[in-house]
């Protein structure tokens, strides 16, 4: 292979290790996280921290990361005759890890959460797999403005390239993490090693909603717009002071909402002429509405608060459907098959361990409404004609039952004994 066009840079591993060689194509390390931070078309500099300033940007990525953290990801096993049960605690250590805590510092929430928003804002969500032996003992979330992943070459081995991720400490210091080692969750990616940051994607959509934001917070501190004007004849106020006064009086007994609907009066031939929203207010107020469009298009998510969206559902079943297949599945989805191949050993997936995200226990709530969302309305009207008809046989038999232990023997029979008779919980007599 010829690789006289590349730049090649030789860096000195952990210790114990040899000598490798980490270029790209373009002589540079392979991740968007080393594109330069450039100012967007509205001449607003966008990054990670300015991003999530967008309340619809964030919006949509706490959405989608909450989501991702409160989804129990359960630890489950497929026995030889095909029946998957669950998995006791303490049968693996990697079970307790996912569900309960990965490490010393944080819940296993925080720890979903957080890789979740670094993978959809930053393309790269990468958590370092600390391992004794072949079972996983903690897991340690990568710092993702300081951690970038590069291909590696070994000397004696130049044909097969490896994978690795490196994070760069305070002190100038360097820490290497095989990609078997590296929990990493990608987003859209161009060469399947790293994912694209949505930050540098979206940047110019992301630059015009923050600078129409700023535009806004100007013009109301600089230049505010009243909505009433007072247009007062020449001579009417000796001096700025008295005018003032004028004013203040006038805001004092017409402004708030305890003072609304009051009957005003205006002398001396002052005119009060309300403000009207011009087209270009309008116009303004549109574009911020179409902004959170835009947010909602580069996140997948299906519907967004302030958006009155074309799209209309039947039920809020249909809705977080929609929502599940277009925004939150396929995370879901990468989530479980990079925990499948890192988080267990060949030896456990070959008996049987597998992951599985209980998306079912996030939607619970009280049987009725439960009910009412897994049933078609066919079956619920069925449900309630065959219930009416239990309970109008069930009252019909204590008629007749009641009717049977009252009436009286006839002359020169004696009356027979009745045994007790046994009241069914439904109301029923037996």
């Amino acid at each position: 292979m010829n690789m006289s066009n590349r730049r090649r840079r030789r860096r000195k591993t952990a210790k114990g290790m040899s000598t490798v060689q980490v270029f790209n194509r373009s002589g540079t390390p392979l991740t968007a996280e080393f594109w330069p931070r450039r100012e967007s078309d509205a001449g607003v500099a966008v990054n990670t921290s300015t991003a999530l300033e967008y309340a619809p940007l964030y919006y949509a990525v706490q959405k989608i990361a909450g989501h991702i953290g409160i989804i129990d990801l359960e630890l489950k096993r497929r026995l030889s005759g095909g029946q998957v049960v669950d998995t006791a605690r303490g049968e693996l250590r990697v079970r307790e890890l996912v569900l309960e805590c990965p490490n010393e510092l944080m819940t296993a929430v925080t720890w979903k959460e957080l890789s979740g928003w670094q993978s959809i804002l930053q393309g790269n969500g990468r958590t370092a797999i600390i391992r004794q032996g072949t079972s996983v003992s903690e897991l340690i979330p990568m710092p993702a403005e300081r951690t970038r992943t590069v291909i590696v070459r070994r000397e004696q081995n130049e044909w097969l390239p490896e994978k690795w991720h490196y994070s760069t400490t305070q002190n100038g210091g360097m820490i290497w993490v095989p990609d078997g080692d590296c929990h990493h969750v990608m987003n859209l990616s161009r060469d399947g090693l790293v994912g694209l940051s949505l930050v540098d994607l979206a940047r110019n959509s992301l630059g015009g909603g923050l600078a129409a934001g700023q535009y806004a917070n100007k013009t109301y501190k600089n230049n505010a717009v009243p909505s009433l004007i007072l247009e007062a004849p020449e001579g009417v106020f000796s001096d700025d002071s008295e005018a003032q006064d004028f004013i203040d009086n006038f805001n004092r007994f017409h402004s708030g909402s305890d003072n609304a609907s009051k009957v005003g009066m205006l002398r001396h031939g002052i005119k009060a002429n309300p403000y009207a929203m011009s087209g270009r207010d309008a116009q303004f107020i549109e574009n911020r509405k179409f902004a959170r469009e835009e947010a909602a298009l580069w996140t997948s998510v299906e519907s967004m608060l302030g958006v009155e969206s074309s799209v209309s559902y039947n039920s809020l079943q249909q809705r977080n459907q929609a929502y599940m297949q277009n925004g939150l599945l396929k995370w879901l989805v990468k989530w479980k098959q990079e925990s499948d191949r890192k988080l267990l050993s060949e030896r456990e997936r070959q008996a049987g361990y597998f992951f599985k995200w209980n998306v079912k226990k996030s939607l619970r709530g009280r049987p009725r409404s439960v009910m009412s969302r897994t049933k078609s309305p066919e079956e619920l009207a069925y449900n309630r004609k065959k219930n009416r008809g239990s309970r109008r046989a069930c009252r019909r038999r204590i008629r007749r039952t009641t009717s049977t232990i009252r009436t009286r023997p006839r002359a020169g029979h004696s009356r027979p004994e009745i045994a007790p008779a046994t009241i069914h919980p439904h109301g029923c007599v037996r």
